[in-house]
């Protein structure tokens, strides 16, 4: 088991797809880029067990980890979600950048506010992309 696959609180897939409710996911150009954001998290008062950096090898691992745990049903719904443009869209994105070296924070963060909170702090580290997943949707910030 990854780290990243113990850090999640709650269920880090849906249907088959990576899906982490209450957590905001950004992607940096590199896995050393994702530490320095964290560590400036950490700084800034949030808790070791709040946050993780994540090598693209790790989410690849997760993803794969998802799809093989998923049944015909997950498989077939995640499928018809990348047809209609929604998370496995963004799964597919998430996974070309892990290919290219791309680092990865996790941060949780339950609640709208504090997911604008973590966005203003993690904007001066440039971070390629950014998104938060509540239950319900997901929130592209960058």
């Amino acid at each position: 088991m990854t780290s990243a696959a113990s850090f999640f609180k709650q269920s880090d897939s849906a249907f088959g797809v990576f899906y982490p409710t209450n957590y905001l996911i950004a992607i940096f150009p590199s896995y050393p880029a994702a530490e320095r954001a964290r560590q400036m998290l950490m700084d800034s008062g949030y808790e070791e067990d709040e946050t993780l950096a994540i090598r693209g090898d790790e989410l690849i691992e997760i993803s794969e980890d998802a799809h093989a745990d998923a049944g015909f049903w997950s498989r077939l719904t995640a499928h018809i979600s990348r047809i209609l443009g929604t998370e496995e869209l963004y799964l597919d994105d998430d996974l070309k950048h892990a290919k290219a070296g791309a680092g990865f924070l996790a941060v949780h963060c339950p609640g709208e506010e504090e997911g604008r909170r973590v966005q203003k702090l993690l904007e001066p580290f440039g971070p390629v992309s950014m998104r938060r997943y509540s239950s319900f949707a997901i929130e592209r910030m960058i």
